[in-house]
């Protein structure tokens, strides 16, 4: 979690943001086009409670019977949801800030 970030602060000082952002386009595209060629193998479902099972409901439902599991994705959503897009703002009114000072 900290390397990434002091990784991308190099590579943008480097070759530039819109440079970083053209890059980011790309390995977005090469991923459509991977997930493109995957084979699709549909599940048969024989009778009720496994078409439950399947459904988001379902899953759901797994996961909070699933304690161990249950306090992973209650950590995650703590931790990616409340403090993240707190962050997320911060960082962009830093940048914001930083920009504007640099062109004075």
């Amino acid at each position: 979690m900290v390397i990434g970030p002091i990784l991308s602060g190099i590579i943008v000082a480097g070759i530039g943001i819109d440079s970083c952002l053209l890059i980011d386009a790309l390995t977005f595209i090469t991923s459509i086009i991977g997930i493109a060629f995957l084979d699709y193998f549909p599940v048969k479902l024989e009778d009720d409670h496994q078409k439950s099972r399947y459904t988001f409901y379902g899953g759901i439902e797994y996961i909070i019977n699933n304690k161990n599991l249950f306090n992973i994705v209650l950590l995650n959503i703590i931790i990616l949801g409340l403090a993240g897009g707190v962050l997320n703002t911060e960082f962009s009114a830093q940048i914001r800030c930083s920009s504007t000072s640099l062109q004075l």
